[in-house]
């Protein structure tokens, strides 16, 4: 009884801070610049969109390719590129990603399954996750194609392979909150990430 309770009053909280997100979201609106930057943002996730797109059929098609050229070295690669995209994109686009202070959300009476749920679910709906999501579902459907006997020990090992990757990018990011807590680490992480982006 007293844990449904708890489960009710965290469900209204959240829906409480969502109305709140969301009427600043609306405010913010009646600023013209904010308004040109919402459509700049629009029009680039449309192309970004797109790209995403046809490098998931690429890799699909290079799947396929590989697989049937006997060159299975090639799907580790992809893997590893997905790794790399899925866990240091949000790092270098942090800064023009719209960020969730997860401990707003911990100062109010939620449950702790309930702040992994939402923490984990925020990772997955970050465009570099749902990006790498594309991108091995491509890697996916190339295999079904080509080696169809795979299909299901692949969707396993996939599966596997998405849940800790995006354990490893809520760590990950969660350390670099940490880091920026302070001035200095602010200072760091900045050389660090100037020295990503020249990399």
């Amino acid at each position: 009884m007293n844990g449904g309770a708890i489960n009710t009053d965290s469900t209204r909280i959240l829906l409480l801070l969502l109305r709140v997100r969301w009427q600043l979201f609306v405010n913010s609106l009646r600023n013209q610049n904010r308004r040109i930057e919402l459509v700049v943002q629009a029009i680039g996730t449309i192309f970004g969109a797109l790209f995403v797109l046809g490098a998931s059929i690429g890799i699909a098609a290079g799947t396929v390719v590989a697989l049937n050229s006997g060159h299975i070295w090639v799907i580790g690669v992809l893997l590893w590129i997905v790794f790399l995209v899925w866990q240091f994109a949000p790092v270098l686009l942090e800064g023009y990603s719209p960020g969730v202070n997860f401990r707003e959300i911990a100062r109010y009476p939620v449950t702790f399954g309930m702040y992994v749920t939402l923490n984990c679910a925020y990772g997955l709906s970050d465009p570099a996750a749902l990006t790498a999501l594309l991108w091995l579902a491509g890697i996916w459907i190339g295999v079904a194609i080509e080696r169809p006997a795979w299909l299901l020990p692949a969707a396993g090992v996939f599966l596997l392979f998405a849940t800790f990757n995006m354990l490893c990018n809520r760590l990950l990011i969660g350390l670099l909150e940490r880091f920026q807590s302070t001035r200095k680490g602010r200072e760091r992480m900045a050389v660090v990430l100037l020295i990503l982006m020249v990399a």
